[in-house]
Formats: C-alpha cells, structure tokens, sequence
C-alpha cells in the first residue's frame, strides 16, 4: 500500500491552484471595467480561462481518498468543491467568449465587456471570490501550522550535540524556544509564505501544462514544492552580496608544488618540524579548530585558499564525518574590501549562504526543514540600499543550521581567514568560534597574525606558525622563477657557484616571508634583464631591507623624482575612493586635462580610446606605484589576457599572462591589436578590473602617519582626490552607450550618487568648484537620459516618463522640472544655497523646498549616513521667507516633523553636510532651536525675544540642549495662531 499524502503537501498545491484561479477573476473584472480599447487581452483571456478549467479539473480529481490514500480532511473537501465550481466558471467563460465573434454590430470589446459582466452576475462569482479568500487563508495557516508541528516532532539521534548551549549562544535561541517566540510574527510568516505562493503559481500553471499529468506533479512533497524552493531562493537573495566571493578569487594560487606538506605527515627527519601540528591527523580527527599564524605577508591567505580549494581536504575530513554528508564553507576577511567584506554580518551571511546552498544538495527529507522555517521569518522586502541584517538573526540562523537532529546528522567545516583584518570587537567572533567548537559536527580552520588576542584564545589548539615551514617552498620558488629567465641561465653558466649562492641567500634573508621574496624577486630579475654584473646583483639584494615596511619606502625612494608628484596623486586618489575602483575609473580620475570632464561631448569611447586608456593607465600603475598598487589578479586571468594569450605563440607571453597584466603591455601588443582588433570585451575586462593595494601589509605601511606625509607632501594645496574621482564619475555619464535598452537604473544611479558623493566632499574646501561639477553632473545625466538612440528611444521614454521630466524623477518619482529640489533631497545644501543666491525664487519655492528638506531628505541610494536635514539648508530657506508651518504640513506626523528636526541634532555622532560639521558631543549648534522657535512665533526667529537668548550665546551646552528638548515635548510643540483670512 502507498504512504498517505502529506496534508501540508496537498495544501501546498491547493493555495497556488486557488491563486491563480483568483487572478483570473481579477482579470475578469478589470477587463469589463476597463475603457481601454487595446484588443491583445482577448486571447489572453481565452488562454487563461482554458488554463483554469484544466488546472482545477486536475485539482477536483487528485484530491481524492483513493489517490491520497486516506480519508479527505474538512479543509480538503471545501478545496474541492470550491474547485469544482472554478472549473465550472472557466467552461462557461470559454464557451461565451467562443460565441462573440469580432463582426458583432455594438464593436466587439463592448460585446466582450458586456458578457462578461452578465457571467460575473450569473455566476455570482464575487460569493466565490469571498470563498477562495477564505479557503486560502485557511490553505495557508494550514501550511504554518503543519510545519511548526512537524519541526516540533521529536527525532532519533545517536549523541548529544551541545551542553549549555543556550548560555554560550548569547541571544540565538533552541529550535523550540525559537518556535514559541516567532507565534508573535505570524503576520511575517503568512506575508512570506502569501508571497511564495504568488511567485510560485504562474510556474506551476506552466509545467502543468507542459508535462504529462501525475499526482507527483500536481501534489509534491514539500521539499519538491515550487513554494519551499520560492521560499529558500528569497533567502539566498537576501544573505547574498555582491563582494561575497570576490577576495577569494583576488588571492593568488599557490605557486606549483609549493604547501604541499601541508597534507602530509611530519618526517621525524624534517629540519623545520618546529612550529607546527599535524593538519593531516586534524582533518581526520576529532579536534575542533586548527590555527594558522604568521608574520604578515607570510602566505597566509594563499595557503588557506589551497587548503579550502584541494580535494585531499574533503577526503581526509571524511574520515571525521564518516557516513553523515559533510558541508565546507570559507570567508576571507579583507579590510581593504567592503565594509561587508571585513565584518562580521559578511562573514555569517557568506557562510550561511554557502552552506545553506550545500546542505539542501544533501538533505533528502520531504519534510519542512528549520532553513524552511527561517526562510518564512525573515523580512525579505526589497530595498535599494544593501540589505541589512540583524547579528541576532544571523546567528540564530547559524544556530539551527548546525544543530541537527537524526542518526546522521550533518558535518560543518568552515574556513575563515584574515581574522586580523576583521573590522569589530573581536570578542564577538572568537566567542562565536568557541560556542562552535562545543559541537561535535563542526571543525574551524581559522588564520590569522599572531596577535595577542588570538593567542589567547587558540594556542591551545593545534596550530601551525607558516614562517617556520616555507624555507623549502621560498627556494623552489626563487629557483623556478630564476630558471625561467634567460638572464639567470646565462649567470647560471658564467658562475654556477654564485647562482646557487644567490637563491641560499634570497632564502634565508626571507625569513619566511613569501610577500618579500616576491618583491626581491621582481628587482633582480629587472637586474639580469638590464645585464647586472654578480657585484651588481649582490649590492642589489644588500640594499634591499629585510622588513616588509623598510622595504616599501625603498621602493617609494626609487622612484623617479619627476614621477613621485604623480605617484602621490595616485595614492591620494585610491586612498579617497569608498568603493573597489576600476581601471577605467583610475584613469579618469587621472586625467591630466582637469577641464577634460567638462568640455568633452556626451558620446561612447571608441575601442582604440578605450584600448589606451586602460593600457597606459597599467603602465603608469607600475611605474608610478612600483607594484604597491596593482590590478587585481583575480580578474586579469579572465577573459582579456586569455585572448592575449592566443595571440602570443611562444611560451614565456602565454605564461606571463596568464598571471600578469603586464601581458597587455608587450611591444608586440599594438601589433596585435592593429591585425586582430582586439575583441570589445576582451579589453573591457581589463577597464572594469579594480586596482588594489599589492597586499594588506601596503595599506598599513600607507596609514603609517609619517609616511602618509611624505606621500601627501609632493602635491600642492590645488589637488583634490576628491575632485578627480567626482569628474572620474562624470565622465562615465558622459562616455555611456546611448542605448535605452542597455542603460540600467543600477548602472545610471551608480554613476550618478558616486560623482555626487565625492562632489560633495568638495564643498568643504572649495564651494565654486562644488557647484561647478554638480551643474556638470547635471548636463551629463540629462544628456543621457534625452539623447535619442539610434531606434529613437529615449531612457526617460523607456520608463515612460515624459521628456519634460528632470532625470531625477527615475528615483524621486517627483515631477519636478530642474536639479534644485532633488539637490535639497540629496542634502547638497551648500549647491543649493550658492544657486539660490545666484537665482532667487519665490517665497512659495522656497518653502516647498523646506518641505522637501524637512520631510523628504536621504535618499536611499546615498551612501552617508546622515538622514537628517542640514541645519544651514533649512536655516537659509527660512531667511528667505519659508513658512515652516506650512512646510511641516506631512500627513500623520505633520508638525511634530520640526520636533524631529530638533531632536535629531541630539545623537550621538559626528555628521558633515557638505562641509558643515554639526557637532553632536558637546556644544551644539542651534539650526534646530531657531527653527522651532520660529515654529512658535510665527514671526522672525530673530525678533523673538527666545530668539535673541540663543542668539546671544553661539552655542549651548549639551545638558542645557537635553532639558530644552524634554520642557519642549512635555507641552504644545507648535501654537497656531488663528488662521489667515483666505476667502475660502
């Protein structure tokens, strides 16, 4: 006899049936109401009305106690009935939309719409409607219901997983207390599972229609449910982000046979035994978490992406899992990323990405899974901005991930490296990795600097120190990258005894430091190449410093006099951005020509102008930066040097570029480029490739205050990092595509908020020159956004909005006609203000600009952080003559608005608008107080007599401000005055 279905999997099935058969009446509706006179809905319709029909006649005669091999619950049975009565109203629908033909006298859509609203009235479809809501609501409690229960049913187990676990875990709760804690967020679980349901039942309708009809098909399992994969893909959605993979992918491979010990057991005989544990025997055995430390620059990095990347890894960790599946997962901490990529809700979403992905590849059940039920708590509504997580939901998603239940359950191995470059309270984390050690189904490999704090908390463990097991790699690498030039084989034969001498010494003045070897490397080769005498090469490496930092400002101290202005440029540039800039980017905030922003026509770059661009941007990074700065490894092996590399036959081009953007600069490159024309994505690669500090160490060395002076001492007080990027982003406006197809509003509004954000930034320093790149900004994206395509099409006509529209309306939504209003938005106060003094407006503006400011300021795809509205905006608008009453007028907290503003000068943090520093600790400055007073008197705040107090003292102490604030909200904020006379 077959097993019952499931009653969760019938409902499952039915609420998708029920919501598409509700569309359709929907449809229905709106079609007779409509006095559109388009006619395409008319086969629509048909094609729907059929789909229906089918849909619950499949319905009607699955849901049956033969089929489901069980008694029919009372829920069941009313699915049933409503769907019969749904397959009568689509039959009925087909046959009276089959009896209208187009040559009907009264014009066929009136027909349509008359039959159609006689079939609502005669078939009381609004009864049904009401029903279907009902059973739907029902449907899905149902589900809700059905897997809590089936969560809270006890499973077998073979071991305990974890003691006072709920102490250790902080604020992530056991599965049952959980459960207990989400009936409180019923609302977010049933908009959750709503939405699934409706994402899910256009899919379902298809492949009803496209496969042979079977009870598997039209009643899944849970797991095989269209709803739970809807349900588990939002979830993936919102722990992804975009930087999630990249550092992992920026860490150079492993050269050729070097690490390899690392999986091998230690030889009683081996000279550099000291200094580490057996990771081979740690793989295979019990022990929870094996440490990986070392000097910077040691290898650190590479060696745990080897270890993470090799299948001898999952092999040996097999004999640990045994027959329960075993999931690996890795996070590289990088604080020269994102902000994501160096903290500690980036690490938990990679790895909770990662591993949620895996383990559904293993998990088996047909029943609802606690990722099921997380996936339903989480509020996944779309934002413009990253998506935020709570440290709380992240580990309590981590807590029922790994705290399995079953006789086998689930084995976690996670990576995670660069501990040290994690940006937070390290406290937090290495309490997390102890909570996790306590559990017998996970293993941490974790690397980090040998810090005190780490220390602490791993010395205990198994550990290996790298510096103390790399001589043997730091020889064979020197040997093999000097055995592949011709200039040390040549040495090779003038002097055998010197040419081994010079690797020994290289390898022993190394310390152990791979990142030093690769850079002492790189100067002696150039010396061979050049033709250095032995003394030459001996004085070269004798000069070069042992310690990593010694050596960066000797690298800084051979530059070029004439280059090293340039070379601070560069620095200052890529120290300003707040974001991974690219090649291409780089190369216009380079721009010699710094009037080039504005006068150059909107118009594509030609592919031999990008084709220079990138390529000479390159060569200055090499020969300005000396290697400190470089472009990303990860992508130079893509797609633009493996052409590059089909072009170059001989051996030494093709393994050149296969590592090395150099490869782009060969002589015989433009040859190549002139008789082959590089292919445009070939060399778009390379411009979208962002440019890097060499290694963290760099980052370092340049945040050293000293040596930051030196670097910034080379240019005058006229540079402006900050200016050089805002017109970097102008140009990528200006150069775009004019193609309304392919501009998207991701790639438009990430041009334009970066060019606002560092044009902001300037107003500090030099007001005209702020105004003067925003009005530039302005042109530049208005071009964009009018200019026709070669179709004719426009990008404001591909959103449809009118081309009257200012282009700020794709994210405002407002109708306004210039920038100004969207500049009041954007909290550019210090552009508003020089403009409205060039341009005055009316009193009626100026206070529709206040509103503006009041009410609608921060947009969500700025980057700063302040939401406030800038105080000396809103001070400059109402000296001008705005109505602050009228200003505040907003709905539901209409005149409490200006409270708001006065309070939200109250927190705890520096802000800067545009280059005015309210201060938060303190003093404070009184934008706030005038405003409100002003609010109260309806007069002049500067003949007000409270006024003249505050006016009196610049400032007003931080208690002082708190007792104003509470004395202001215990009474009436805002007295009105009578209102005027209007003839209304």
């Amino acid at each position: 006899m077959l097993d019952p279905i499931s009653a969760l999997a019938v409902a499952t099935s039915a609420v998708q049936f029920i919501d598409f058969s509700s569309k359709l009446f929907s449809l229905i509706r709106d079609t007779y109401r409509s006095k559109s006179e388009e006619n395409g809905w008319y086969k629509d319709l048909q094609a729907k009305a059929s789909q229906m029909s089918t849909l619950n006649a499949c319905l009607t005669e699955t849901i049956t106690p033969e089929l489901l091999c069980r008694d029919l619950l009372p829920l069941e049975s009313e699915t049933v009935s409503i769907g019969k009565e749904c397959q009568r109203v689509a039959n009925q629908l087909s046959k009276e939309l089959e009896s209208i033909t187009p040559t009907s006298a009264d014009g066929f859509r009136t027909v349509v719409k008359r039959a159609l609203k006689a079939l609502w009235a005669q078939q009381d479809i609004t009864q049904l409607q009401d029903r279907m809501a009902e059973c739907r609501q029902a449907l899905m409690m149902s589900i809700l219901a059905d897997i809590r229960q089936q969560l809270l049913q006890p499973k077998e187990t073979t071991r305990p997983l974890h003691k006072n676990s709920r102490e250790n875990w902080g604020g992530a709760q056991s599965l049952p207390e959980w459960l207990k804690h989400q009936k409180s967020h019923n609302a977010q679980w049933q908009s959750n599972l709503s939405e699934a349901v409706i994402h899910s039942s256009v899919t379902m309708v298809q492949e009803v229609d496209r496969a042979p009809k079977s009870v598997e098909l039209l009643l899944p399992a849970w797991r095989d449910s269209l709803v739970t994969s809807t349900i588990g893909h939002k979830l993936f959605q919102k722990l992804h982000f975009d930087d999630m993979l990249h550092r992992t992918h920026q860490i150079p491979e492993a050269f050729a046979k070097t690490f390899e010990w690392i999986f091998h057991e230690p030889s009683i005989d081996d000279e550099e035994v000291v200094g580490w544990d057996n990771f081979r025997s740690w793989l295979k055995g019990d022990s929870d978490t094996y440490w990986i430390t070392g000097k910077a620059g040691s290898g650190k990095s590479t060696l745990m992406k080897m270890i993470f990347y090799d299948s001898r890894t999952p092999d040996l960790l097999n004999a640990w899992s045994g027959s329960s599946p075993l999931i690996m997962a890795s996070f590289f901490f990088w604080n020269s990323g994102s902000k994501l990529q160096m903290s500690r809700e980036g690490f938990l979403r990679s790895i909770l990405h990662q591993a949620i992905d895996r383990r559904r590849q293993h998990f088996l059940t047909t029943e609802p899974t606690k990722l099921d039920a997380f996936g339903l708590s989480v509020d996944s509504s779309d934002d413009r901005r990253e998506k935020k997580w709570k440290w709380s939901d992240l580990t309590q998603a981590l807590r029922l991930l790994i705290e399995e239940e079953g006789p086998e359950p689930v084995h976690y191995a996670f990576f995670i490296d660069g501990l040290d470059e994690f940006s937070g309270d390290k406290s937090d984390l290495l309490s997390l990795f102890k909570t996790l050690g306590a559990y017998p189904n996970v293993k941490l490999c974790i690397s980090s600097r040998p810090w005190v704090e780490f220390e602490d908390a791993f010395k205990q463990k198994p550990n290996l120190m790298l510096q103390y097991r790399t001589m043997a790699d730091i020889r064979h690498y020197v040997g093999r990258k000097f055995d592949d030039h011709p200039g040390f084989r040549e040495l090779q034969l003038g002097d055998q005894q010197y040419a081994v001498a010079l690797i020994d010494s290289i390898t022993a003045k190394a310390s152990g430091v791979f990142l030093w070897v690769v850079l002492v490397v790189r100067s002696l080769l150039e010396g061979l190449a050049e033709g250095d005498r032995i003394s030459d090469l001996q004085r070269r490496l004798e000069d070069i410093p042992p310690e990593l930092d010694d050596l960066f400002k000797n690298m800084l101290g051979s530059l070029n006099p004439t280059h090293f202005k340039h070379s601070s440029e560069l620095f200052q540039i890529f120290r300003a951005t707040r974001r991974k800039i690219s090649v291409l980017t780089m190369s216009f905030a380079d721009e010699q020509d710094t009037q080039y922003a504005f006068h150059r026509v909107s118009g594509p770059l030609s592919e031999e102008e990008t084709y220079y661009r990138v390529v000479s941007m390159c060569r200055r990074l090499k020969s300005r930066c000396k290697g400190l700065l470089e472009v990303s490894s990860s992508t130079t092996r893509s797609s633009s040097l493996d052409h590059w590399s089909r072009l170059h036959a001989d051996k030494e081009a093709t393994e050149l570029s296969d590592t090395d953007p150099e490869s782009m600069l060969r002589p015989d490159a433009q040859a190549a480029y002139d008789s082959q024309k590089l292919r445009m994505r070939d060399y778009q690669n390379l411009a979208n490739a962002p440019v890097e500090y060499l290694h963290r160490t760099v980052k370092d060395f340049m945040a050293t205050p000293d040596i930051w002076n030196f670097i910034t001492q080379a240019t005058d007080s006229s540079f402006d990092a900050e200016a050089c990027l805002s017109r970097s982003y102008i140009l990528h406006l200006k150069t775009r595509p004019i193609d309304a197809v392919m501009i998207t509003e991701a790639i438009f509004w990430d041009d334009v908020s970066w060019a606002m954000e560092y044009a902001a930034s300037v107003a500090a320093t030099n007001t005209e020159y702020h105004v003067k790149l925003l009005d530039e900004l302005d042109k530049a994206a208005t071009s964009l956004c009018t200019t026709p395509d070669k179709d004719g099409d426009t990008y404001l006509g591909k959103l449809e909005l009118p081309l009257s529209s200012h282009w700020s309306a794709i994210i405002s939504k407002a109708s306004e006609t210039d920038f100004i209003p969207f500049a009041v938005r954007c909290q550019l106060g210090a552009y508003v203000i020089a403009k409205l003094q060039d341009n005055p407006t009316t009193t009626e503006n100026y206070t529709k600009l206040l509103s503006v400011a009041m009410h609608e300021s921060g947009l969500p795809f700025l980057r700063r952080e302040g939401k406030t509205p800038s105080p000396k905006l809103v001070d400059f608008l109402i000296s001008k003559g705005a109505d602050p009453n009228d200003a505040t007028k907003d709905g539901s907290d209409g005149e409490h608005r200006s409270l708001y503003l006065l309070t939200s000068l109250n927190r705890s943090t520096d802000t800067i608008y545009d280059g005015e520093t309210v201060v938060r600790n303190g003093e404070r400055r009184i934008h706030g107080m005038l405003t409100s007073d002003f609010l109260e008197t309806r007069d002049s705040p500067r003949n007000s007599p409270v006024d003249r107090r505050y006016f009196a003292s610049p400032s007003l102490s931080q208690q002082n401000f708190k007792s104003e604030i509470s004395s202001r909200t215990s009474r009436s904020f805002f007295p009105r005055r009578k209102k005027r006379d209007t003839g209304g």
